[in-house]
This record gives C-alpha cells, structure tokens and sequence, in this order.
C-alpha cells in the first residue's frame, strides 16, 4: 500500500510538472481548456492523478472550472499585484523572524551571496531564463530562512503562480540589472542588522518590480502578443507570433 501511495503520489507531481510546463510555456493559453483525458494519454496515466493536478492547480489559482470544462486562468496587472503583495508581506515577516533571532548566519550570508553571484554572471551572459530562476532563488532562500513551514509552502504556492511571469521578464531585460543591485542592498541591510533598513530594502526592490510589470503590461507588444494567445484574428496572431519567436530567441523588439 505505501509503495502504490508513493507511485500515485509521484504520479500526481508530474501530472502537475506538466501543466506547469504547458501553462508556462504557452502551450496552454489563457481560455484554454485542460483536459484530463489528453493529458492522461500524454502521459501514459489514469486519469485520476491527473484529475487530481488539476484540482490542485484550481486550488492555487492557475485554472479555473467552469460548469462543463476547466480552463486555464486569465491573468492580469491584478494578479501581479496580489502575487508582489503576498511576497512582500511573506518577506517582510520573514526578515523580521531573521532579525529578531540575531540576523543571517554566516552560511546564510554565504549563500545569499553566491546565489547574488550567479544571477549577474547569467546577466552577463544573457541568460534570461535563468536570471528568473536565480531571482526567485533569492527570494525563496529569505523565507527558507524563518524557520516556517507554512511560510515555505505558502511561498511555494505562489511561485506555481509566479512562473507565469517569467517570459513577461523577457521584455525589459536591463530590468535585471537594477534587480542584482536591489538584491545586493537587501544583503547589505540585512548585514546591518536594522529591521527598518531592511523593510526597506524590501519595499524598493518590489516598488521597482511592480512598475517595470505595470510598464510591460501598457505597451504595444505586450498587446500583440497577448492577441496571439488568445487568437484573437489571424493578422494580430501572425504578428503577435513573430514578436513571440523573437521574445523567445531573447531578441528586443523595435
């Protein structure tokens, strides 16, 4: 019996896995219907572990059920907001855990760093897939070190959420140079050891990311591509397509 809960467990998580990927990779757009049934030949499973990834990604907000079908769920400048507002809120009861108990250890610090240390080499680089990852790494390892668990998991459940903004990064990638110094004043204020230093640190750094997102939402590309997910009409679409073909070989558009 454990050994079958194990399998259906682990056949749950990769049900998930690949509605993320799907989700994320805009394989499944906004209004897209997610059937169990595909997935579950996809995949070679019964459908109920399938079924119940997708009740748990209805849980997390990414999909929505109708009255008939399941679909995935729009997002907006809204969402955003909420996402960056529960962050922060997390953060912020985080740093003040980490404070309170005598400030980062040294093996804390020396992970900040190195994790600082791989998101500008990867600026250097160009690799804006990555820099997505290591800046979500950072912020993950700050409500890793308050101790909570149901920090964690509800940290967790937001970056299910999160990934859908990955490729919107792709848009203003110089954005991630100003995040690598936030990042480095957000480890300096916490080295000081002042709460309010590093509320503060905190709030500059998701102020910045909130209007570079409220920025990228406004603009014209944003709009055509937003077109061709939602197939809105052929010549919208193949214009949206190739600005997507271009956002996806990391190119800027004109």
């Amino acid at each position: 019996m454990i050994i079958i809960a194990r399998l259906r467990s682990n056949c749950v998580d990769i049900a998930t896995r690949y509605i993320l990927d799907e989700i994320n990779n805009f394989n499944l757009s906004p209004g897209d219907v997610v059937s169990d049934f595909e997935i579950a030949q996809t995949l070679g499973f019964s459908r109920t572990p399938v079924r119940e990834a997708i009740t748990k990604l209805i849980g997390n907000g990414l999909l929505e059920r109708l009255s008939t079908k399941v679909i995935v769920k729009d997002f907006d400048l809204k969402d955003i907001n909420e996402i960056l507002d529960l962050r922060l809120a997390l953060e912020e009861g985080a740093a003040r855990k980490i404070i309170i108990n005598g400030g980062l250890t040294t093996s804390q610090t020396k992970e900040l760093l190195e994790i600082h240390k791989q998101l500008c080499s990867c600026i250097q680089q160009g690799h804006f897939n990555e820099n997505f990852l290591q800046d979500i790494k950072f912020h993950d390892a700050l409500i890793r070190y308050s101790g909570n668990s149901r920090m964690i998991d509800i940290s967790k459940n937001i970056n299910q959420q999160a990934e859908r903004l990955r490729f919107i990064t792709v848009f203003t990638p110089e954005r991630y140079h100003e995040t690598a110094r936030e990042h480095n004043e957000i480890i300096k204020a916490f080295q000081s050891k002042n709460m309010q230093n590093v509320f503060d640190a905190l709030n500059t750094h998701f102020q910045a990311t909130r209007e570079n997102y409220e920025s990228i939402l406004s603009s014209k590309q944003w709009n055509r591509v937003t077109k061709c997910m939602f197939h809105v009409n052929n010549s919208a679409e193949t214009t949206a397509k190739s600005d997507w073909k271009l956002l996806k070989n990391n190119d800027s558009i004109p």
